[in-house]
């Protein structure tokens, strides 16, 4: 049985007209849009593998760039696993457009 694992952020909330009435905290909502975290962490590494393929020639390639091994850099290629919050962090600093092809769709 799956979890939800959908979280919340609560934000500062924007001047309101005197007697507004305001939706307040909504569970599972950022900045008042669901955001589905198991969703994302599902569809991850088909994004990194698809930002991969789009920016280095092969596998070998990626090994090269990211300094991890052989092994690794298959993974990512073929999309069976994502890389550790600071790899992604070095793409993004080192490609910024890339941040796009990595959001959810």
């Amino acid at each position: 049985m799956a979890r939800d694992r959908s979280f919340s952020v609560v934000t500062p909330k924007p001047a309101s007209p005197p007697g507004a009435v305001s939706p307040g905290f909504v569970p599972g909502q950022f900045a008042g849009v669901r955001f589905d975290m198991d969703g994302y962490r599902r569809a991850f590494p088909s994004l990194w593998s698809a930002f991969l393929r789009a920016h280095f020639r092969d596998r070998i390639h990626v090994a090269y760039e990211f300094s991890v091994d052989e092994r690794t850099a298959r993974n990512w290629w073929d999309g069976v696993n994502s890389p550790r919050p600071e790899v992604v962090m070095v793409a993004l600093d080192r490609f910024p457009a890339a941040f796009a092809m990595l959001r959810a769709a």
